[in-house]
């Protein structure tokens, strides 16, 4: 019995012996193990931190840049696909972007069901030419920071477990063999791991690769072992690199970082890689144990981060700060080197009229079709960005003379020159060119863009489809532009537009027969403006449509506060814009105002232009002939200043003709003038039409008109437009004839 005791006693204190020997040992590799990958740790954790941070405002500039120009235009639908993609990132929960000016909520985006952990908020105004439009407030899920740092640390266990399993297989393979059990654990943890697992020999053979490896790289294990790691070399990194790589690893015992590895397929793609060497007794190497992640889908995220920070999402083209940089480094070489260097700055003349006209999915595919013809007349090293909205801007890097610029402003002139089939309509579309030259206009970008930006607006002034290069008198025209553009998004809601009314009378009688309403602007700082000086920023901008509604409301209310006031009724001649005919409800709006205010159809006049007729006959016509059967009048304004097509003049059946100043100024002194006055007037008489003569100022002039038969006259002569109560003066006075002398 005691002889049993004593074997049991050596049993056990063998057993203890063998558990101590190796608690030792997994210690022993343990802790050094722990204290490096904690340390290793917090330097990825520092480095995804800092990452998340840096995407997180790579975002939010992308958003508050794309935002300028929609927030800017109040056009939605301009902003919507920039939001549309940035929320395809995965940490974005949410998008808002709110309008300063009215404190609403311009746009917004949100994926409710992302918000699975904490969320960090960040927020940046929307700067536009030095004026905050806008606030951009982005919401992100942080959790994907935590998920990122528990795969690092998944990594790092596993790379430990590893380490400590075939350690734990040379000591087992010397202890009893029901210590080798952990080993079927283990085992089962390096087959099902996401990441893949290689194990070489200390030459760099593979010896063993789990199911994670076959599934990323396409190699079977029966296909790698043996085999030199180097199957999976991509080609894409040096032989330094790779001594460096291995230097670290038998001077340190790990290595981790980013490279580029080759699947089976020959697919080239990126991947996180930690080595460890695993040593024996000795010190000497015996393994290596590769555990690497497939970084494709998080590269593709990269890249997508990086193109809407540097390029247009509709045409491809780069962005405006691409742009700048590009402009900037060009402007370093012409110091340098004592040369120039031209920017083109190109708006499409009358895009807002396709955009709303059209639709805005027209609009985005002639800003494609734009681009591309744009692009195919460029010389190599000339560059085209698109700046926002309908501009685009061209660098010209290296110019001997201004006229180089010309000659590529008269490129891209002549390559809009065909029309273009846009959604089943053919239209032409032509550019306004500004140009600025380095360092003649300017010595930095913004100088520069601005100086071209106002011989642009000069261009556009001049007619339209041409270039102009940049001299000093424009930028007060510019600056006046900007004030005007600025305060003109609310001027409705403030209430700052008034009609003026300018008396238009019968030659016979002398007796006030009707007036033309004239819009005037209360500008809060430039004053009263009359409408040369702020109706063509309203068509480019868009508000055009809105102002054309406004007038119809207001002078249709006038005319009933006048008639309550037991003046005589008089017909009320209006101006509508070519936009306003391509608006399906035109027609609407003016039955509206009438039927609103208890009024005849035949109590308003509405003038059009002839190159407002032209511009879409066949939308004009139909428009025009709904008004028609609601008893309106129709005037041609301008006659004889534009087409003058007679079949049209037929097809319209316009009550009355105005003959435009232009011919009335020199009249009865110049012949022509008074041979195109005489024409205008019996011509409107065989066709059983009125005649209305503009900017009659002298008796010489009424004394013509009416020898030769005109009807009505209106001009300085009789009255100037006349604010609402000083015309209803004028209704009560009866004759309004000249005196002679």
């Amino acid at each position: 019995m005691a002889q049993q005791a004593d074997d049991k006693t050596t049993a056990s204190t063998g057993l203890n012996l063998r558990d101590v020997f190796l608690i030792a040992v997994i210690l022993g590799l343990l802790i050094p193990a722990s204290i490096i990958s904690y340390l290793s740790f917090n330097i990825q954790k520092d480095n995804l931190t800092a990452q998340l941070d840096t995407d997180q405002r790579r975002l939010l500039d992308i958003v508050a840049l794309g935002m300028q120009e929609p927030l800017w235009n109040l056009s939605r639908q301009a902003g919507n696909p920039l939001i549309a993609s940035v929320m395809e990132d995965p940490r974005v929960i949410s998008i808002r972007v709110t309008d300063t000016q009215s404190n609403q909520v311009f746009l917004s985006a949100v994926h409710s069901e992302r918000r699975i952990g904490s969320v960090s908020y960040v927020e940046k105004p929307v700067i536009y030419r030095g004026e905050a439009i806008g606030q951009v407030t982005m919401e992100f899920d942080n959790e994907n920071l935590a998920i990122a740092l528990s795969n690092q640390v998944k990594n790092i266990l596993t790379i430990l477990a590893a380490q400590l399993v075939l350690s734990i297989m040379l000591i087992m393979s010397i202890l009893h063999s029901r210590f080798l059990r952990p080993m079927r654990l283990a085992a089962k943890v390096f087959e099902n791991t996401v990441e893949g697992i290689m194990i070489t020999d200390a030459d760099k053979r593979i010896r063993s690769v789990n199911r994670a490896f076959t599934e990323i790289t396409g190699y079977t294990q029966h296909e790698v072992l043996g085999q030199k790691t180097s199957i999976l070399s991509s080609g894409r990194h040096d032989e330094p690199f790779y001594e460096q790589m291995w230097q670290s690893i038998s001077e340190q015992g790990s290595w981790q970082g980013e490279l580029w590895n080759r699947r089976k397929n020959g697919e080239v793609y990126p991947e996180w890689l930690a080595i460890n060497a695993v040593r024996n007794s000795l010190g000497e190497i015996t393994h290596y144990v590769a555990i690497f992640s497939d970084l494709t889908e998080r590269k593709a995220a990269d890249d997508r981060i990086q193109f809407l920070a540097h390029f247009d999402v509709l045409t491809s083209l780069p962005n405006r700060v691409h742009m700048q940089d590009r402009v900037e480094l060009a402007i370093h070489n012409a110091v340098r080197d004592n040369q120039r260097l031209a920017l083109l700055l190109l708006d499409l003349d009358r895009f807002k009229t396709v955009n709303e006209s059209l639709g805005h999915s027209a609009g985005d595919t002639l800003l494609q079709v734009a681009a591309d013809r744009i692009r195919s007349v460029l010389a190599p090293g000339e560059m085209l960005a698109r700046q926002g909205g309908d501009e685009f801007i061209i660098l010209l890097p290296l110019i001997s003379d201004p006229g180089e610029a010309a000659l590529a402003a008269e490129r891209v002139r002549e390559v809009f020159a065909s029309p273009i089939e846009l959604h089943n309509h053919v239209i032409t579309i032509t550019p306004s060119i500004g140009i600025s030259v380095y360092p003649d206009d300017g010595r930095d970008y913004e100088t520069l863009v601005r100086n071209a930006d106002a011989a642009m607006y000069h261009a556009k002034s001049s007619g339209r489809n041409s270039y102009k290069f940049y001299t000093a008198d424009l930028n007060a025209r510019a600056r006046e532009i900007l004030a005007i553009e600025s305060q003109l998004r609310f001027a409705l809601e403030r209430d700052e537009f008034v009609l003026h009314y300018q008396p238009q009378v019968d030659m016979k009688t002398g007796c006030i027969i009707g007036a033309e309403a004239l819009i005037r602007w209360n500008h809060p700082s430039l004053g009263l403006l009359g409408p040369v000086r702020f109706i063509q920023v309203a068509e480019e901008r868009g508000f055009i449509v809105q102002i054309g509604n406004w007038v119809i409301a207001e002078a249709t209310r006038q005319m009933v506060a006048w008639r309550q006031a037991g003046l005589p009724e008089v017909t009320l001649a209006i101006n509508l814009s070519a936009l306003q005919f391509r608006q399906p409800d035109l027609a609407e709006q003016v039955q509206q105002a009438l039927l609103s205010h208890d009024l005849p159809g035949h109590a308003l006049d509405i003038e059009v232009t002839e190159s407002v007729i032209m511009e879409d006959a066949q939308a004009t016509i139909q428009a025009i002939d709904t008004m028609k059967s609601m008893g309106l009048r129709l005037s041609i304004d301008d006659f004889g200043t534009g087409y003058s097509s007679l079949s049209y003049l037929k097809r319209f059946k316009a009550d009355k003709l105005k003959i435009d100043r232009s011919f009335v100024r020199d009249i009865p002194q110049d012949a022509d003038d008074s041979a195109i006055a005489r024409a205008i007037i019996n011509m409107a008489k065989n066709l059983n039409m009125q005649v209305v003569a503009e900017g009659v100022e002298t008796m010489e002039q009424w004394q013509f008109l009416e020898q030769e038969g005109c009807d009505f006259v209106q001009g300085y002569l009789i009255a100037k437009p006349l604010p609402a109560e000083e015309f209803a003066a004028l209704l009560t006075q009866g004759s309004l004839l000249p005196q002679d002398g």
